[in-house]
């Protein structure tokens, strides 16, 4: 199934209704509310059933991770064809694309890159799929990233901020801010 078939009329339930920052006790909310039953049936709940995550937590890392405001038609939207290298965020038009820049640095023996809607590292978990390029369906990206998830949270105890934080990252003041990004986003989505 292709990517905008699942995720286009999510993303026009979530159209940014304002700007300005978003805390938990803000009455402006960037993103109108929705049905919480919205995500059912799409690979966030699938990805995340399994694990017994919140779709809606790996929706916001989505976000975080490859989301990008449209001002054309105001729509916060997370990209799947994109990679992350040396600071930079690389953002390709298609699958196609973004798997030749893959080749090309594998090629050139560079390995510590980003990969797709949920930026999983091909350093640390390249291995984890059989191509590279898998990491750019959304699907199998969402699977990849629900499992380190669940792992984080396994890893972090009962601390919630860590474990959603180490998704991004292993030391604690970077995971720790990562996590509270993740949970602006969250907030804002159904419960």
């Amino acid at each position: 199934m292709r990517y905008w078939t699942i995720i286009k009329p999510l993303l026009q339930s979530l159209a940014i209704a304002s700007s300005g920052p978003v805390t938990a006790d803000n009455s402006r909310h960037w993103i109108q509310p929705v049905s919480s039953s919205l995500l059912d049936g799409t690979p966030w709940a699938t990805a995340a059933k399994p694990h017994n995550l919140d779709p809606w937590l790996l929706y916001a890392i989505t976000l975080e991770e490859s989301g990008e405001y449209d001002a054309s038609d105001g729509l916060l939207a997370p990209w799947p064809y994109q990679l992350h290298y040396q600071g930079q965020t690389l953002k390709y038009g298609s699958q196609e694309e973004a798997a030749a820049q893959i080749r090309q640095w594998e090629a050139a023996g560079i390995i510590n890159y980003d990969i797709g809607p949920l930026q999983i590292n091909r350093r640390f978990h390249g291995h984890r799929v059989d191509q590279l390029q898998d990491l750019l369906t959304v699907k199998r990206s969402l699977d990849l990233a629900a499992f380190l998830l669940a792992e984080t949270f396994q890893l972090s105890g009962s601390d919630e901020e860590l474990g959603i934080g180490r998704y991004r990252s292993w030391e604690e003041k970077e995971a720790r801010a990562y996590a509270r990004r993740i949970q602006d986003i969250r907030i804002q989505l159904p419960e």
